[in-house]
C-alpha cells in the first residue's frame, strides 16, 4: 500500500481496515463533496428514503446533536427561515391550527404586557380608520411612547395628575379621523378622562406647560 504524507497521522491499522474507497475520500476530501453531491442530486428520492429511515432507526440522535450544539442549530435555522419563507409560513399556520389553546395562553401573556397593551390598542386604530376608509400616515414605537412617558415625568397633559393615580393613554392631537399622523410628534400623553373629553377635537395640551 502507498503511503501519502498526511496518511501518517493516521493510525496504521485503522487505516489498513479502510477499504479502497474510504482511502481515496480520505485522501481527497473536495472530490468526495463534489461526488456526494452530485448523486444528492441524481438521486433525491432514494436519499430522501435513506434519511428517513435513519432517522426512524435512530430518533434520539438529532435532539443530542442540536443540544451539544446549540449555536451551530441556531445558525442553521435561521438560515434555513431566511432561504424557505413559505415553508415557514405554512409551518406557522399549521401550528396555530393544531395548537390554539397554547397561542391563546401566549397571546394573553403577551397582550398582558405594556408592549403588547399598546400594540393592541394601535392595532384597534388602524382597524376603526380602515372601516372608514381613513389613509393612517406614519406610525410609532412602543420605545418612542415610552420615552414621550418619561419626558413629560408621567403626567397627563390635561389635567397634570401623575401616574399611577391615573393611567395614561396616547393620544393624537390632530385626530386620525380628521387627516391626523401616528408618528409621535402627533401624540400628548393623556389620562382616559381628558382623552374621553377631548373628544376628536384638535387640542395641543402641550402649549400649556
Amino acid at each position: 500500500m502507498y503511503e501519502r504524507e498526511e496518511d501518517k497521522n493516521l493510525n496504521q491499522k485503522v487505516l489498513w481496515e479502510l477499504n479502497i474507497w474510504q482511502r481515496y475520500n480520505y485522501r481527497h476530501p473536495d472530490r468526495n463533496k463534489k461526488r456526494v453531491k452530485k448523486y444528492r442530486v441524481e438521486h433525491l428520492e432514494i436519499c430522501k428514503e435513506r434519511v428517513g429511515n435513519w432517522r426512524r432507526n435512530n430518533p434520539g440522535y438529532q435532539k443530542d446533536w442540536a443540544k451539544n450544539n446549540k449555536e451551530k442549530t441556531k445558525q442553521y435555522t435561521k438560515k434555513w427561515r431566511e432561504n424557505n419563507p413559505e415553508k415557514v409560513y405554512l409551518m406557522t399556520k399549521r401550528w396555530r391550527e393544531n395548537n390554539r389553546d397554547k397561542r391563546n395562553i401566549v397571546a394573553r401573556r403577551y397582550n398582558g404586557t405594556p408592549r403588547g397593551r399598546q400594540n393592541k390598542i394601535n392595532a384597534t386604530h388602524r382597524r376603526r380608520m380602515l372601516l372608514k376608509d381613513i389613509i393612517i400616515l406614519g406610525t410609532h414605537t412602543f420605545l418612542e411612547w415610552e420615552k414621550l412617558r418619561r419626558d413629560w415625568n408621567f403626567i397627563c397633559l390635561g389635567c397634570g395628575v401623575q401616574e399611577p393615580a391615573v393611567k395614561l393613554v396616547q393620544d393624537h392631537i390632530i385626530p386620525l379621523s380628521r387627516g391626523g399622523s401616528d408618528v409621535i410628534d402627533n401624540i400628548q400623553p393623556l389620562c382616559h378622562s381628558c382623552n374621553s373629553i377631548k373628544r376628536d377635537k384638535i387640542i395641543d395640551y402641550r402649549i400649556r406647560w
